[in-house]
């Protein structure tokens, strides 16, 4: 079946008809499902590396102190060097205490922990590819086969010998284990990003059955044709109508038939009832209702948006206000969250080509050791065997000169085994990750350190990374000075304070983002809020707001919105609302009775840090871009202000679009840093050479 094609046959319709046979039916688990867990192999890697460590630890100390302190003490030194005899006068006088213990501490950590190698080295080895582990279990298993194989020399001729390096497996085998529990440690501390980006979707959803009922439900009589129609209908009914007056609830007229079901089992063409505050459970377009809705996890934008009938909503953005009905577009891999989520996995499974180098040239370190080691025993035991080489070298071998070549041979392979690269370097990662946590800093993994260095532009994105991500008042102009100085009870006020406690005790009834900066800054001033006419707030979505006062009626809005109140706006006002607009701020008009009291200013301010930072960097070398999904008028009056080129300013950018100029750079051999705070960043943070999230999006 193809989810995606409206009235097919679709799982729940399969389920359905399972069910009424006397069956039970349920979706198998997929991978675009909210509640999957692909975090669960991280931690089960992390346990595994753990017990393995408590092990290598329990035998491996005791090795490395007694190897490392047996010579200072000379008593000590004595007992560990005397020649014991085994049970069943096993060995006699040819092992010493010291071989005894080592034994027995050696063999279980190649055992129990070199299991997981040899495993490992097994499956590398069958599809042709010598990693790391190949190498550790050559160097350990040769060693101590050598080692056992010279004990058996000693005990038949009941000599003890030097030649006995039992301690070096057990030890290389520690310190690997340290290093790989270190990596599985810093890798289990970071979070899954396909995991928290799943779980943006919610869960179940609300299925109305009936909505397609004509009969039962028609809301052709309370469907607002167009803006302009809410304005003059507004005009005509004053102040005194509630919006909810101009849009009924569809509830009102019929019984509704409403069944809470799984997000997975939505199909395309259903109608789904969303409620305030709740994520929307998938792509589609609103068939009834208006709302204010916050997309930040698309766009990245702080600023909720406000949406009415015919418009598209992405699946997993969150309804702010008001019941809405959506009905569904697109549902599974199609839609916007699959997409983002398919857009993350893709750049982080594809290698870099220098990557890719990379583990070719590592695949062929192993076999070039081993081809190394072969040759090394080849000339000394060929040297051995033609007495080129004295004889007297090689007499505490017991004159074998097989012994004496594999020797050498073994010093290859244990001197080669990378135990830097399994346990410097995963401590050098967790020194610094530990440093960049102290500081507020998550790095995750070491390729982030190596590729730093690297970086030759760097891409922003713009609300939340360089600015406060959330909207604040930042101007008020005063106008109509007459008309504020003629209220007594205001009157030990200044003026800014008298416009903003009259428009913030009007825009305390609303629930708009813009409103609520407003409202907050008036908090901030301590200025007491005015009483509000019963029923006389009225709230035009994409236009202003309404409501009388005790002074009068108070309106706030934009231009069109003043416009239609019949209220004019002079050169001046209109001239200082476009200097706002072209500082990149939020330009709102304010109307008292007929007329224009003020011009208040809203944007989301540049953080002090970020133009000093840009600065650094264009100073340093590195292209400095800014790629935002907010206007371009916004976006250039931002790059502005941080002395930003603007051409290198790219606006009104969804997240492929983010994704596209980072491979645009990367294919023009530039390396790539993408810095983003969202959910919508993460396809471009992923693909990025270095991805760097900040605020809300360090999540991801």
């Amino acid at each position: 079946l193809n989810e995606n094609f409206e009235n097919c046959v679709g799982p729940r319709d399969i389920i359905k008809v399972i069910e009424s046979l006397g069956f039970e039916g349920s979706l198998e688990n997929n991978k675009y499902k909210s509640n999957s867990n692909p975090e669960i192999a991280n931690v089960n890697e992390l346990d595994i590396w753990r017990k393995l460590l408590v092990i290598s630890i329990i035998f491996g100390v005791p090795i490395t102190v007694l190897h490392l302190f047996m010579y200072q003490n000379m008593n000590l030194m004595k007992f560990m060097k005397s020649s014991v005899t085994l049970p069943g006068n096993i060995c006699h006088n040819g092992i010493t205490t010291e071989q005894c213990i080592m034994l027995m501490l050696s063999l279980p950590i190649q055992v129990i922990v070199g299991y997981r190698y040899y495993r490992g080295a097994f499956i590398s080895a069958l599809s042709f590819s010598f990693g790391m582990d190949f190498l550790v279990v050559t160097g350990t298993t040769i060693t101590l086969l050598y080692s056992i194989t010279g004990l058996c020399f000693a005990c038949k001729e009941g000599v003890p010998t030097n030649h006995v390096y039992l301690e070096a497996s057990g030890m290389l085998l520690m310190f690997v284990t340290v290093g790989k529990f270190m990596e599985a440690y810093a890798k289990g501390k970071t979070s899954s990003a396909m995991t928290d980006l799943l779980s943006l979707q919610p869960r179940n959803a609300l299925l109305v059955r009936n909505y397609n009922d004509k009969s039962a439900f028609n809301t052709s009589n309370y469907t607002v044709e167009s803006e302009d129609n809410v304005i003059d209908e507004y005009n005509s009914n004053l102040v005194t109508t509630p919006l909810i007056e101009l849009s009924k609830n569809p509830v009102d007229n019929y019984d509704e038939d409403i069944e809470e079901i799984s997000v997975d089992l939505i199909q395309k063409g259903d109608v789904i009832k969303i409620l305030p505050g709740s994520r929307i459970p998938t792509d589609g377009c609103i068939i009834y209702g208006n709302t204010y809705v916050d997309e930040s996890m698309i766009t990245g934008e702080s600023t909720p948006v406000s949406r009415k009938k015919g418009d598209f909503l992405f699946g997993s953005t969150i309804n702010q206000n008001n019941v809405i009905y959506l009905k569904v577009t697109s549902i599974g891999s199609d839609s916007a969250l699959a997409q983002i989520v398919k857009l993350v996995e893709d750049a982080q499974l594809n290698k870099a080509p220098i990557q890719a180098y990379a583990d070719y040239i590592a695949g062929l370190f192993t076999p070039l050791v081993l081809l190394l080691a072969i040759i090394t025993f080849v000339v000394w035991c060929s040297l051995s065997l033609t007495h080129i080489v004295p004889r007297s070298w090689f007499q505490e071998e017991y004159g074998s000169p097989i012994l004496f070549s594999l020797l050498f041979s073994i010093s290859v392979v244990v001197i080669s085994c990378p135990g830097a690269l399994g346990l410097a370097t995963p401590t050098a990662i967790m020194v610094g990750t530990s440093v960049g946590a102290h500081n507020g800093i998550l790095i995750k993994g070491g390729p982030a350190f190596e590729m730093a260095h690297k970086i030759t532009t760097v891409i922003f994105d713009k609300t939340g990374t360089l600015t406060s991500g959330s909207p604040s008042l930042t101007d008020i102009n005063v106008f109509g000075e007459h008309v504020l100085e003629g209220f007594k009870e205001l009157i030990n006020e200044n003026l800014e304070d008298v416009l903003l406690r009259l428009v913030s005790s009007a825009e305390a009834c609303s629930e708009h983002p813009l409103a609520k900066a407003i409202v907050r800054e008036a908090q901030l001033r301590k200025l007491r809020q005015l009483r509000v006419t019963e029923n006389s707030f009225l709230n035009i979505p994409g236009f202003g707001i309404t409501c009388e006062l005790p002074q009068g009626t108070i309106f706030i809005g934009n231009r069109k919105f003043i416009n239609n109140q019949d209220i004019e706006i002079s050169p001046l006002v209109d001239k200082t609302m476009k200097g706002l607009e072209i500082k990149g701020r939020t330009a709102i008009c304010v109307g008292l009775n007929k007329s224009v009291i003020g011009v208040l200013g809203v944007s989301d301010s540049v953080k002090p840090e970020a133009r000093s930072t840009i600065t650094a960097l264009r100073r340093l070398g590195i292209d400095v871009w800014m790629i935002t999904g907010d206007n371009q008028t916004t976006a250039e009056a931002i790059a502005l202000e941080l002395e930003l080129p603007s051409n290198r300013v790219i606006a009104d950018a969804m997240p492929i679009d983010k994704v596209n100029k980072v491979n645009e750079l990367q294919s023009n051999g530039q390396f790539v840093s993408m810095v983003g705070d969202g959910v919508n960043d993460s396809p471009a943070l992923a693909k990025s050479d270095l991805g760097i999230a900040i605020g809300a999006g360090t999540h991801v």
